[in-house]
């Protein structure tokens, strides 16, 4: 798999995982707050979609992410999106 086609599906992973948690989040009324998910846990679901994940690539999703605007904030264990990425 081209390194394009690799980061490509891992954003369109997270954006799920990202999405699914967010709108629990909405159910709970709390969706005033931008998306946000601990690395840990972001990290062990893409893990269960794509074998071989690597913190390596945590880090340059991150950078993609960062460089489109898609994240807002990453802290030492949270990563923020922005809402438009997952499309709200």
């Amino acid at each position: 798999m081209s390194q394009l086609m690799h980061i490509d599906r891992l954003i369109e992973q997270t954006r799920d995982i990202v999405k699914t948690q967010y709108e629990g989040m909405e159910r709970l009324s709390m969706e005033e707050s931008d998306p946000a998910i601990l690395k840990d846990d972001l990290f062990e679901k893409l893990q269960a979609f794509i074998p071989g994940m690597t913190k390596d690539d945590m880090t340059i999703l991150y950078r993609e992410l960062q460089m489109s605007g898609d994240i807002t904030l990453v802290s030492n264990d949270t990563v923020t999106f922005s809402k438009k990425f997952i499309g709200k």
